[in-house]
């Protein structure tokens, strides 16, 4: 649709499962910009395109069910993203060369992670998967080195799995997935908050008569 000038209105239907680079751009919608919601544009539940001037933590709408591909290509001002559990496919270059961008959650709901979704992504460290492995394609993570967090004791993070780099250098950790907060690792050992108290019984108490 690209170059449709007079597209004013667009409707995607729910089989929908991905979005290519620059689908709507230059469309009477695309340009209108009481149609960008904080300088991103959705069409329904699928996220189109991110100006490149986005800066700071972004929250993904809720609902949304695509990051369409290169959605946020080269904002290179973007610090962090959250990624709602509804979305089911991040897109091929989604956020390629997103240079600030630190971390980032993958919720359980994603199937399937593009080629190149986060290459580039040279300050990004930490990479937390909440659930069962979702599709990576083979350079996803090119050219980063993050240590990449997994739910222990989820069989389909197999050995196969565990060895690859996706194009990076990424070193597996599992974390325990009953875990609200995966950026707060729960400790393998209780840490006591108070100093234990010496339970006091009846026999321990001396009593006199005067």
């Amino acid at each position: 649709f690209k170059d449709c000038s007079s597209l004013t209105s667009v409707i995607i239907g729910i089989g929908v499962t991905s979005i290519g680079e620059g689908a709507f751009s230059d469309t009477a919608y695309y340009n209108d910009s009481s149609n960008w919601e904080n300088n991103v544009l959705y069409i329904g539940n699928y996220l189109i395109r991110a100006k490149t001037n986005i800066s700071g933590a972004y929250e993904i709408k809720s609902g949304t069910k695509v990051i369409a591909d290169e959605a946020f290509d080269d904002c290179i001002s973007l610090t962090s993203v959250i990624i709602p559990d509804s979305v089911l496919n991040i897109g091929y270059g989604s956020f390629e060369d997103c240079n600030s961008l630190t971390s980032v959650t993958i919720p359980d709901s994603v199937l399937n992670i593009g080629d190149s979704a986060f290459s580039f992504c040279s300050s990004l460290t930490e990479i937390w998967f909440n659930g069962n492995v979702p599709d990576i394609r083979v350079d996803a993570f090119l050219d980063v080195t993050a240590t990449a967090y997994y739910p222990e004791g989820d069989e389909t993070w197999d050995a196969y799995q565990l060895s690859q780099n996706y194009g990076g250098t990424l070193t597996w950790v599992p974390f325990e997935p009953e875990q609200a907060d995966p950026e707060e690792p729960i400790p393998t050992e209780p840490i006591p908050t108070e100093p234990e108290v010496e339970e006091i019984t009846v026999e321990n108490i001396k009593t006199s008569t005067p």
